[in-house]
Parts: structure tokens; C-alpha cells; sequence
């Protein structure tokens, strides 16, 4: 069997941390979003829990979803949007491997992709915070 060379170990190293870190960059206004919707939804239906904590009925849900259908819409995909990423969190396998076949894709597509050359510049002795 053939060893790989531990320069190129560490280049595919350097590469998927950078790869993890541009990753992590772009979530990150997602979350801070999702999460304002979510404080945001909530705080607009502040007086519709309060009818529904007092006595719960279908009409009164009925209700809150009928006249405030952009607040549950808000809730609603800011919810599903933050579980999307605490499962993401939660198998950091899977989405290791996801970023293995991320990072096989740039490299095969080439100079096309926008982060091919960040990269290819990755040199053994630098880190991935000076090459963002």
C-alpha cells in the first residue's frame, strides 16, 4: 500500500479547515437572523399565548394563524431553520464528509470556483486564519 505524502495530509488538512471555517462564517448571520424572527414572532404573538394560556381552544389558534399568517410564517421557517443547524452540529461526521465532497468539488471544478484560489495558496507553514 501506498502512503500519502504528510504534506499533502496536512495541505488536505489546512484546506478542510479553511473550508470549515468559510462555512461557519456564512452560517453565522443565518443564525442570528432565524433567531430574531423567532424573538420577533414570539413577541408579536405575546397577546394570543396569553388567550390561549388562560383557556386553549382551536378557535383561538385557529385565530392567531388566520390574522397574523406572516408572524407563524416568520416563526415557523426560523424555527425549522435553527433545528437545521443544531442538526448539523449534532453529526459532525456527516458533515465532515459533506465538506470532504465539498472540497474534492472545488478542487475538480478549478480556477472557476471562487474559493479554488484560497485554496491552492495554502502553503505547509501558514494557518487558515491569515489565508481568510
Amino acid at each position: 500500500m501506498l502512503k500519502p505524502d504528510l504534506t499533502e495530509v496536512t495541505q488536505r488538512d489546512r484546506q478542510l479547515q479553511l473550508l470549515q471555517a468559510w462555512h461557519y462564517r456564512r452560517q453565522q448571520p443565518r443564525l442570528w437572523l432565524a433567531s430574531l424572527g423567532l424573538v420577533w414572532s414570539l413577541w408579536d404573538l405575546r397577546a394570543e399565548w396569553a388567550l390561549m394560556a388562560e383557556q386553549f381552544t382551536w378557535a383561538a389558534l385557529r385565530y392567531a394563524m388566520l390574522y397574523h399568517l406572516l408572524t407563524w410564517l416568520v416563526l415557523i421557517v426560523c424555527s425549522m431553520s435553527l433545528a437545521g443547524v443544531l442538526i448539523d452540529r449534532c453529526w459532525p461526521q456527516r458533515r465532515d464528509r459533506r465538506l470532504q465532497r465539498q472540497l474534492d468539488r472545488i478542487l475538480a471544478t478549478g480556477t472557476r470556483h471562487p474559493l479554488w484560489k484560497r485554496l491552492q495558496t495554502l502553503s505547509p507553514d501558514s494557518t487558515h486564519a491569515s489565508s481568510l
